[in-house]
């Protein structure tokens, strides 16, 4: 009879002690660990390759690549050649405004989504360019 209380005790132990690493073990994303001006240096940049107002723009950075959404783009009815060249415009520049900050040092891609939103907030994803890290650390076009 006293195997079962000390078994439980054990095991809770036990599960207590892998909570723990895990815990410890755990990198937050890279959205958790920069602060809000990092992320408004990276709008600046968008903003200032494409003249887009920042409100036509949302910069966020999940996990270990950067997000940005363009909202309703002159470029959205035109073709995808023409989007292409403008999100290239925006990894170059995101590229150049991040470099050397150790906030974005595991950054390993760029996503540019041209959605087109309505006034009640429905949005239409037009188009998606990735960007991957190449073996130099510059940003290439992710072809699929």
């Amino acid at each position: 009879m006293r195997r079962r209380p000390l078994l439980s005790a054990s095991l809770a132990f036990a599960l207590a002690g892998l909570a723990t690493v895990g815990a410890g073990c755990s990198k937050p994303a890279p959205e958790q660990s920069q602060d809000g001006a990092a992320l408004g240096a990276v709008t600046a940049a968008v903003t200032a390759a494409t003249g887009y107002d920042a409100s036509k723009l949302e910069v966020a950075a999940p996990g270990a690549q950067i997000m940005v959404k363009v909202i309703n783009s002159p470029l959205a009815g035109r073709p995808a050649i023409e989007r292409e060249g403008e999100a290239q415009r925006i990894a170059s520049a995101i590229s150049a405004s991040i470099a050397g900050k150790p906030e974005f040092s595991g950054l390993l891609g760029i996503h540019v989504d041209y959605v087109t939103r309505n006034s009640d907030g429905g949005e239409r994803v037009i188009d998606g360019v990735d960007f991957r890290k190449d073996s130099v650390g510059a940003f290439v076009p992710h072809i699929s």
